[in-house]
């Protein structure tokens, strides 16, 4: 079945937003895929806020203190990407999902049929989720006020 025309995908696309907003639905999101450089919410310059500063940095000790103390800086720069940068990335992707992609139905779309995204509703029978790209957002949304526990339909995206 195809996927229905934008005029029928934004009242849908609010809705979802708005029960997420509330915490009906919450959101399951593959950092990994997600950060992708090709991803529609991926943004190289994610890293690049921390890469050219250590880089700048690193380099700047090098030459004024010599090989050993750039060689310290490089080391903790590493070590604050490894412990501050990595979770700052994932908070600016996540972010961009709910505040960029549940607002703008070309860029969830895409992102929809780049994956990385599941959507979890717990009902009285248990959690039931929609997997992107595999399942179809448009059905799990509509199923929401129908049922406690919405159904994902895998023939549509």
């Amino acid at each position: 079945m195809p996927a229905p025309p934008a005029d029928e995908d934004r009242p849908l696309l609010a809705r979802l937003r708005a029960v997420c907003a509330r915490g009906e639905v919450h959101l399951e999101l593959d950092f990994a895929r997600l950060a992708h450089i090709h991803s529609p919410v991926g943004r190289e310059t994610d890293d690049n806020l921390i890469l050219y500063p250590a880089i700048v940095l690193t380099g700047a000790a090098w030459w004024y203190f010599g090989w050993p103390f750039g060689l310290g800086v490089a080391a903790a720069a590493l070590a604050f990407y490894l412990s501050f940068g990595r979770r700052r990335k994932r908070l600016r992707v996540e972010r961009r999902v709910r505040e960029e992609a549940l607002g703008d139905l070309a860029l969830w779309r895409k992102l929809w049929q780049w994956g990385g995204v599941v959507l979890v509703r717990t009902g009285a029978e248990g959690p039931v989720t929609c997997r992107a790209p595999e399942q179809s957002w448009h059905r799990f949304v509509q199923e929401i006020d129908r049922s406690p526990t919405p159904a994902c339909g895998d023939d549509d995206r």
